[in-house]
């Protein structure tokens, strides 16, 4: 539909009320809903066997990225049970051969998502700082057969620190408050305090415990079939922008050119970044402290 109905932020709901707005069917007046616009949405699909879409916007603090979660958590309790044409349980990611839940496939993405895509604002503690679309696919029986997410327009600058009042990305602080001694240890990490990249902002957030959102954040990559060693290749990339937030530089006086020459006042944040990113520390030295210009 080009042009539905609209509804403001909503509290999540239980199973019943999903089952209440999709089972209504028009016959009972309930108060505005996502779940009923998802209802609708669905219906509609099943009825026309045309595509549908359901458009979340509003200015911070909102209650958008919420309001998906809702959606998804309907989609997936009324339309996620997955099943072969044999009739058998589809296989999970690793090879188990256990049911699939849609819903928990639909959920466990939201941590990940949210652990690189998300930060505390002024206005928002969970801020999703970038926009997505997310395609979802049925079969013939209306069933959820898969679905993917494009995501579009990260907040790049965010990265390189943190504003006053706010935070950087929360994988950064899940990393150093969750991971273990030996995961630190083997990293070169210490405490939020001693990194440029979040110490700008508020370490800590009322309600939010870093640790226990590193431990979900990692449960739900390996719910969604991440590889362990994919895995540790994306925590060393956290940690080496960590390191590379600390690299301060200076004038060197010792080249005699016309041009600034510049120097890392320490070497260790290179030198510990260079390791988890696996390349010479020599040559990812001079790329960060020298500049190349091709012309075409």
């Amino acid at each position: 539909r080009a042009v539905g109905e609209r509804c403001t932020a909503s509290h999540p709901d239980g199973t019943a009320v999903m089952r209440e707005h999709y089972e209504s069917f028009g016959t009972k007046e309930l108060p505005p809903h996502v779940f009923s616009l998802a209802s609708d949405a669905y219906k509609a699909l099943a009825v026309h066997g045309k595509s549908q879409c359901l458009v979340t916007s509003g200015e911070s603090g909102s209650g958008k990225t919420e309001n998906s979660k809702q959606v998804f958590r309907f989609l997936a309790e009324i339309a996620g049970v997955q099943r072969t044409p044999g009739g058998g349980d589809v296989a999970t990611a690793d090879g188990s051969g256990a049911p699939v839940s849609m819903q928990d496939l639909l959920i466990h993405s939201n941590p990940v998502l949210e652990a690189f895509g998300n930060a505390k604002t002024v206005r928002n503690d969970n801020s999703s700082r970038f926009g997505k679309l997310v395609t979802v696919h049925f079969d013939g029986s209306g069933k959820i057969i898969g679905a993917f997410t494009r995501n579009y327009l990260l907040e790049r600058t965010r990265v390189s620190a943190a504003p006053s009042g706010e935070r950087n990305y929360h994988a950064f602080y899940q990393i150093l408050a969750g991971a273990t001694a030996d995961e630190k240890s083997s990293r070169e990490l210490t405490d939020a305090k001693d990194y440029a990249l979040v110490r700008g902002g508020v370490l800590t957030v009322d309600g939010l415990d870093d640790a226990k959102e590193w431990r979900t954040m990692r449960s739900s990559m390996d719910e969604l079939g991440f590889e362990a060693s994919v895995q540790l290749a994306v925590f060393d990339v956290i940690a080496a922008l960590l390191h590379i937030g600390n690299c301060e530089f200076t004038h060197d006086a010792t080249v005699a050119h016309g041009d600034n020459a510049a120097k890392l006042a320490d070497p260790a944040p290179i030198a510990a970044a260079s390791k988890l990113f696996g390349v010479e520390k020599l040559a990812f030295s001079g790329a960060m402290i020298s500049q190349q210009v091709r012309d075409q």
